[in-house]
């Protein structure tokens, strides 16, 4: 549900083309040195191959691409933020949830698409 609410929100916006949209880590893997992104959002849980594991093997696949780690995870602290970036990441953005009433979907979205064109810059 998340994957398509991101994909809906960035086919949405005239600069960001949506090069692949995939089910799990191990997919991502194998098409990410074919699609040539610039960005990359990359979710820490997910089914057959983890985020954590997958990172590390699209940052050699594909060493242009900048890679933003988009996950709920990410709040569990400065430790698994740390591990992203030691594995490749070049940012990472934390979902919003229910218990952080501050970062509605609205103010996520702008959040994700100003963090994807920095990066995209770059």
């Amino acid at each position: 549900m998340v994957r398509g609410l991101f994909a809906r929100w960035l086919a949405e916006t005239p600069d960001i083309d949506v090069v692949g949209l995939h089910r799990n880590g191990l997919e991502a893997v194998r098409h990410v040195g074919t699609s040539l992104p610039d960005v990359i959002l990359l979710d820490l849980a997910m089914p057959e191959m983890d985020g954590l594991q997958a990172l590390p093997l699209m940052a050699q696949l594909a060493p242009h691409a900048k890679i933003l780690v988009v996950s709920s995870m990410s709040r569990e602290g400065a430790d698994m933020a740390l591990r992203c970036l030691m594995r490749g990441a070049a940012h990472y953005i934390a979902k919003p949830t229910a218990l952080d009433p501050t970062k509605g979907a609205s103010v996520f979205r702008e959040a994700l698409i100003v963090k994807i064109r920095e990066l995209a810059s770059v």
